[in-house]
Parts: C-alpha cells; sequence; structure tokens
C-alpha cells in the first residue's frame, strides 16, 4: 500500500510531464535544497527539527545529498499532518523551490477535503516568489549573546560566515550582526531584532537548536544596557631555579579571596599561569586576552624581569623586548602590574603604550610586595580606578607596619616615568614615612650607584632572609677579590677570605656593602 508522501509524489508525477516517474521528483527536489543549502547539513537538520521531524534517525555525518534522499524515504512513515507540518516549514524558509508548494498544496488539499483550495499549476507559479521587505530598523534592536563549546582557533573566517548566515536564516533576521567575538567558550555578541532573538532563543529553549555547524551551543542570552563586560586578569608568577624563594602562592590566594569577597566580583575573571616560561608570556595573553596583566617574581632592573627558560633556570627579558609585546596588546590590556624589585625600569617601557603600569622602584620585601597586592586588589574589586587602588595598595604596606611604602610606583602613558601626582594620598604618605623610616628613605642614594651585582643581596636583605644573605655577601667579597690583580687560591674549594685578599676589595664596593646591610637592620630596628 502506498504511503501518503508517495500518493502525493505521484500526483505531483501526474501533473507534470516532465517526469517520468516518482523518483525523477524526488531527485529534483534533492537537487533544489542541496543546491539551497550548499552543503550546511546543520542548516537543513535545524530546518526539519523546526517541522517536528525526528532527526535521530539521520546520520548528519553523511554528505547532505545522502541526508536529504535518506529523509525523503523516512517520509513515507509520516501521516499527512506530520508531512505537512514539516513541508510548510520547509517551504517557508525555501519559498523559491517551486515543488515544495506544490507538495504543501497538495498537502494541504488532502488534510482539509472540505476546503476547496485551488489546484496548483506550476506553470502559473514564478521560480523566485518575493516576500515584503521588513525595515529592520523600524524594530528594536538588541544585543544577545551566543555561547559556543568549540576553541577559537577551530572557526576561521569562512566558518565564522556560515556560523552568522546560519543565525540570520533561523532568526529570520536578515539584519543581523556580529559586534564582537570573545574568547573561553567563545561568545559571540549580535545586535538584531527583538524578535529574531526571541525566535532563536525559543529554539535554543526548547531544545531544538542544540549545536551550529556541529559545534555544540552552550547558551543563548540576552545582553542588557546595563550588563558589564567582565574584566579579565592575568597572574604570571616565576620563581626560577636557584632564585630565592617567594610567597607567590599566598599572594595569588590572597588576591583572588580579596576579589571574591568584593562587591564587584562579577565584574572579574581570573586567569593564572605559574613558572612561567619567556615564550609562554605571549601565548598566555594570547588565549585569554586579559585587561589587567599582573606578573610577580623576580627583577633585575636594567637587566630585566626574571622569568624561566625551559630547563626551569632563570631567563632575563629586557625592558624594551616587554615594551615591544605590550605595544602588541594595547587595545585590549589596560592595566599592568610588574611585582617585582627594581621593576620600575620595565615598568617605564611599557607606560609608553599601556595607560597604568606598576612597577618597584628598588628591592621589595615578600610582605610589602603581599601587602601592596592585597590592597591594589582590593580598591579594583569596589570598583575604584587603577590610580585609586595604586594609592590604597601603598597604604596598605604602611598600615602593615612594613617598610617599603614608597617602593611602587604608579606610571601613566606618557607621563615619562613621573608618578602621579593628583590627590594628596601620595603626598600625605610621603609626609608620614619620611620621619618613620628615615634609612630606607637614604638607601635610594644606593640605588644611584648599586650594580647589578649588589641586586641579589639587596633582594635577601629586603626579605629577610639572612642567612642566604649572610652567604651572598661572601660570594661577593671573593668576587670582587678575585677581580683584583691574580688570586694565588683555588676558589673553588676556598670559601674564606684572608688579611689580604680584604686589602684587594676597593672601599668603594666595602661601603656598598656595608650601607645595605646598615640600611635594612635600621629599618627592622625601627619598626614598632
Amino acid at each position: 500500500m502506498a504511503s501518503e508522501f508517495q500518493k502525493v509524489l505521484y500526483e505531483i508525477r501526474k501533473r507534470n510531464d516532465k517526469y517520468e516517474d516518482i523518483e525523477d521528483v524526488k531527485g529534483e527536489i534533492i537537487d533544489n535544497l542541496v543546491d539551497v543549502y550548499k552543503g550546511d547539513s546543520s542548516l537543513f537538520i535545524c530546518d526539519i527539527e523546526e517541522g517536528g521531524f525526528d532527526t535521530g534517525n539521520l546520520n548528519t555525518d553523511k554528505a547532505l545529498r545522502v541526508i536529504v534522499s535518506n529523509f525523503l524515504i523516512q517520509c513515507n512513515r509520516l501521516n499527512i499532518d506530520k508531512l505537512y507540518k514539516i513541508f510548510r516549514k520547509l517551504y517557508k524558509r525555501n519559498d523559491g523551490i517551486k515543488l515544495l508548494k506544490e507538495i504543501r498544496y497538495l498537502l494541504e488539499e488532502y488534510k482539509n477535503p472540505e476546503i476547496n483550495i485551488p489546484t496548483y499549476r506550476p506553470s502559473l507559479v514564478p521560480l523566485i516568489i518575493p516576500t515584503p521587505t521588513i525595515d529592520r530598523r523600524q524594530e528594536s534592536r538588541v544585543q544577545w549573546q551566543l555561547e559556543l563549546s568549540c576553541n577559537f582557533d577551530e572557526i576561521d573566517d569562512k566558518k565564522m560566515e556560515s556560523i552568522i548566515n546560519y543565525c540570520r536564516r533561523i532568526s529570520g533576521d536578515s539584519s543581523l550582526t556580529l559586534k564582537r567575538k570573545e574568547r573561553g567558550s567563545i561568545k559571540l555578541i549580535f545586535e538584531g531584532s527583538q524578535e529574531g532573538m526571541e525566535r532563536i532563543k525559543a529554539l535554543f529553549d526548547s531544545g531544538t537548536l542544540t549545536a551550529i555547524l556541529e559545534i555544540p551551543v552552550t547558551n543563548i542570552s540576552l545582553i542588557t544596557e546595563q550588563k558589564l563586560i567582565a574584566q579579565k586578569i592575568l597572574f604570571l608568577s616565576a620563581n626560577p631555579k636557584g632564585s630565592s624563594q617567594l610567597r607567590l602562592d599566598e599572594e595569588m590566594r590572597e588576591i583572588k579571596e580579596g576579589l571574591l569577597r568584593s562587591k564587584k566580583r562579577e565584574q572579574f575573571v581570573i586567569e593564572t599561569k605559574q613558572a612561567v616560561r619567556y615564550r609562554e608570556i605571549r601565548r598566555a595573553i594570547l588565549d585569554f586576552e586579559p585587561n589587567i596583566v599582573h606578573f610577580s617574581g623576580h627583577g633585575a632592573g636594567e637587566e630585566g624581569l626574571v622569568f624561566e627558560d625551559e630547563t626551569g633556570q632563570e631567563k632575563l627579558v629586557e625592558a624594551e623586548a616587554l615594551a615591544g609585546l605590550f605595544k602588541l596588546f594595547a587595545n585590549e590590556i589596560k592595566c599592568v602590574v610588574l611585582n617585582a624589585c627594581y621593576s620600575e625600569v620595565q615598568a617605564k617601557a611599557i607606560a609608553r603604550h599601556i595607560p597604568s603600569v606598576v612597577g618597584m622602584k628598588k628591592a621589595i620585601s615578600d610582605r610589602a610586595a603581599i601587602e601592596f597586592a592585597i590592597g591594589f586588589y582590593d580598591g579594583l574589586g569596589a570598583g575604584k580606578t587603577a590610580e585609586f587602588a595604586y594609592e590604597l595598595g601603598c597604604n596598605s604596606i604602611e598600615i602593615a607596619g612594613i617598610p617599603g611604602n614608597l617602593i611602587p610606583q604608579l606610571l601613566k602613558k606618557n607621563s615619562q616615568g613621573t608618578p602621579p601626582t593628583q590627590g594628596n594620598l601620595t603626598t600625605d604618605i610621603q609626609k608620614r614615612s619620611s620621619n618613620t623610616y628615615t634609612a630606607a628613605e637614604n638607601s635610594t642614594n644606593t640605588d644611584k650607584i648599586l650594580a647589578p651585582i649588589y641586586k641579589n643581596l639587596e633582594g635577601y636583605l629586603a626579605n629577610e632572609q639572612w642567612k642566604e644573605a649572610d652567604i651572598e655577601t661572601m660570594k661577593l667579597m671573593i668576587k670582587l677579590a678575585d677581580s683584583i690583580g691574580n688570586s694565588m687560591k683555588d676558589r673553588k674549594i676556598i670559601t674564606w677570605l684572608d688579611q689580604e685578599d680584604i686589602k684587594k676589595i676597593p672601599d668603594e664596593d666595602l661601603k656598598i656593602i656595608d650601607k645595605l646591610w646598615r640600611n635594612y637592620i635600621d629599618i627592622i630596628i625601627c619598626q614598632p
């Protein structure tokens, strides 16, 4: 017994002499649909799903021609009501295919025999039936967000264009435009008509729209004017082998906890990368697209910031190289914090391209660095500006009773390395600190002549690592003694100095070492 669908195809063949049998009718339907959908099987699947067809019986891994052929075969099992619903939807989507219109009319005749429907005449129907043009500019425009579950690199320009066209088709909004893209779980921000957004949202909510071009759809949501774009913070840290150990984990933990407690916590997304190698800096920025970049670790002044190489050893990255990197991302990154000793050099270079950059003008202790970071991100978490957050970070060091509140420096774009002068908070801090930490202020005189050879020693002293500082002092004095004249000692095994060695060390170097020790011992004594 012929199916309802077979009867429809037979009637079409009978009304038109160009078809020798039913298979010719099927063949033309397949050719037309393949031509319209251009190999986009996902779009065809979506349309017939909207009409109520169970696509679970179709193998979507096959070519579009095979899928359409299997669809027509499986139509043989459907009743008139089901067929009418599906082909009405197909015709509505593709009103230029005259065969779909003929099938729809015939199904409507069979479905409602009491209604006098004019017999369909193919010769009287144009190939393309014009539809009313809707002026989308008169409709309310909204922005909505489509989230897809895949890697950003998986979507090239051609595939992105296919996704946009797909959304236009299923939303019925030809004016739909892509405003921007965001990484992570890929987020596409569209602007279009309210009606189109509601249509595509309904498809997603009903479970009909689950994928686009075989990419899973995870969410569709309306973006209100009040909804703020989250600020992305990228935390980078490095503590190479052989360098003094810093409490980087504690710093990251304190910052995260502070942001999670803040009233603006929904506005921040945090990503951390530890033991960062030099080439991973750019990769992390490319992957995460941050607005704020925070580095915690060691600095060596003019020599650069200390990252890691492939073996975990120190790898210095110079100021100009970092400045060149941040210049490439100047449109996205608005603030950089270099929480490392002597990082003011790099901060000045980066500030030529980034609006706000924080660097340290000299060695800073672990405790002071952590307190500054906590105060700084407490300020940002409360919705304050970078300038206010900087002041709060400096004040946090002072309130904790730790020396070093004058070490952090905020540099603004085009400020030529000059700390901000707006507001009175910085001035007040400097006035109060000059009385309490006179030795710390005086130590800036040493900065002017401090060579890189002494920076490890100052780092140990600033972090109150007295044993390490003692060992480093001995190494320095041996190195200085050996650099003057020919040494008679085998320095590979001898780690002590005699009177002859000490006489070789220039007075200027001995004074620098002595001043460094006195500065930090005086600071400890001055603490309440």
